[in-house]
């Protein structure tokens, strides 16, 4: 293993660098040949313990594991690769960004050998972690190694390295975090004996901004099992209706799979996405600019929020299948979900706390289950469970729910509410998912007349299923009008 360290400041800025590679392993003819080397690179700097303090801190760790030894006839096998773990912890008094790369060996060639194994590829982990008061970034890459492949002979290729990847970062103007993991290649084999198997791999995000700015989280994996998770925070600096608001987004690897998730407080909600498998997209108090545009392209939403309502937030909720499964498994579930921390006091006065369910978007066909749920204070309000894609379909069309008083003494009238909303998605195809979009948020008192109110009793005698005969439902409100508007029926 070599290991170098090196640091420079230009204009005021401190970059750092940290570099370790591990030595390839030795060729064999008649024994087993060498194992690549291992390779581990951590670095870690804070620069608030400088009395001079940087306007910005840089920083890479990089290990690249070593190619496993070659067998070069006779009996025995393969090096393995040389495992590869690199570490960025880095603190700074300003704008921080930490950066990880893990490069896992390769395994040994095989090269005209009547009956060797190849090596399998190194393992590879990466971590991040960005710690500063301004834009902050984290991204770590890790990538096992490929296992060795049989030039000649009859020999048995190698598994290729498992992978995984860790980022975290908090900031004050932005925090983006991202982290990838590529499980290694399985090594090709001769004679129609099978390849070796690709590695697995795991890739967690999470990012946390502490001035209500965006907070940005993206989880990319491939391999051929494994896990990804893509979790965002978002907290004011100073007292506010929103308290903190949290997006988290998960699922299953067997192929390839991102997970995205993103939270702000106040601005603009970001664009609609249907390409990952798992999505969280919380905008929490919302600008004016994007409530207006839900308003005018949702009529009965717009109804039930009214004249000038209180917000608390526009969010994106969905998931999918993986790209591709290697093998593809039978079915795959993603988790996405936004917590969010309402202070009541900061509200005018309190009224209603209403939902709205829209733009909702099937993608593929091989989606074969939905579930949606919605909890304030712990309490479960809405239970939907959906039975085809269809069915989701309608529920996120233009649908308003009243959830119950907010006032004072109600169950949901303490000085502070606590909402989630969570969606579940099993598919069983790739490239098959479903999204859709809520708002939420108190209206003002309207002041309903006769014929108004008997509308709003006469609804009450709908079950909210809203999707007919697929869909099993179970909407448990505060109050006996679950629904304001009626449902609709729409081409599946």
């Amino acid at each position: 293993m070599t290991n170098a360290v090196t640091g420079s400041t230009d204009g005021g800025s401190l970059a750092l660098t940290q570099n370790a590679a591990g030595g390839a392993g030795g060729g064999s003819y008649l024994a087993i040949a060498g194992a690549g080397g291992e390779a581990t690179s951590n670095l870690t700097f804070d620069d608030t313990k400088n009395t001079a303090q940087s306007a910005s801190v840089i920083g890479q760790a990089e290990a690249d594991g070593g190619v496993g030894g070659e067998k070069d006839r006779g009996y025995g096998a393969s090096g393995t690769g040389g495992n590869a773990t690199a570490s960025s912890v880095l603190t700074g008094a300003s704008s921080v960004e930490a950066n990880a790369i893990a490069d896992g060996g390769g395994g040994g060639l095989v090269i005209d050998s009547p009956n060797a194994a190849a090596g399998a590829g190194g393992t590879a982990s990466a971590t991040s972690s960005a710690l500063g008061v301004g834009q902050v970034s984290a991204n770590a890459s890790a990538n096992g190694g490929a296992g060795g492949s049989v030039v000649a002979g009859n020999g048995t290729g190698g598994a290729g390295g498992s992978a995984s990847a860790a980022s975290t970062a908090s900031g004050d103007l932005s925090a983006i975090a991202n982290a990838t993991a590529n499980g290694g290649a399985g090594g090709q084999s001769q004679a129609g004996l099978p390849a070796g198997t690709t590695g697995s791999a795991t890739a967690t995000a999470t990012a946390h901004n502490g001035a209500g700015a965006l907070a940005s989280a993206t989880a990319l994996a491939d391999g051929a099992s494994g896990a990804f998770t893509a979790s965002a925070a978002s907290t004011p600096a100073t007292s506010q209706l929103i308290e903190t608001v949290l997006a988290t987004a998960s699922g299953v690897v067997a192929g390839s799979s991102i997970g995205q998730a993103q939270a702000v407080v106040g601005g603009a909600a970001p664009a609609f996405a249907t390409t990952q498998q798992g999505v969280a997209f919380a905008t929490a108090a919302p600008n004016a600019a994007s409530t207006s545009a839900v308003l005018a392209a949702n009529a009965n939403i717009a109804t039930a929020f009214g004249a000038s309502p209180s917000f608390f937030a526009i969010g994106e909720l969905g998931g999918g299948y993986s790209s591709y499964g290697q093998p593809a498994p039978a079915s795959e579930t993603t988790t996405s979900s936004i917590v969010e921390t309402v202070d009541l006091t900061k509200l005018a006065s309190r009224q209603q706390l209403v939902a709205g369910f829209y733009d909702g978007d099937v993608v593929g066909a091989g989606v074969t289950g939905v579930t949606f749920d919605l909890y304030a204070d712990g309490a479960d309000l809405i239970h939907q469970t959906f039975a085809t894609a269809a069915a989701a379909l309608t529920w996120f069309t233009d649908n308003a729910v009243d959830l119950g008083s907010l006032a004072a003494g109600q169950p949901l009238g303490g000085n502070t509410l606590t909402l989630q909303a969570v969606l579940t998605v099993t598919s069983t195809s790739a490239g098959s998912g479903f999204y859709g979009d809520l708002i939420i948020g108190d209206p003002p008192t309207q002041s309903a007349s006769p014929s108004h109110q008997k509308f709003i009793e006469a609804m009450s005698g709908f079950g909210a299923t809203g999707g007919g005969a697929a869909v099993a439902a179970d909407t448990r409100h505060n109050r006996v009008a679950p629904m304001l508007v009626a449902p609709h029926t729409y081409l599946a």
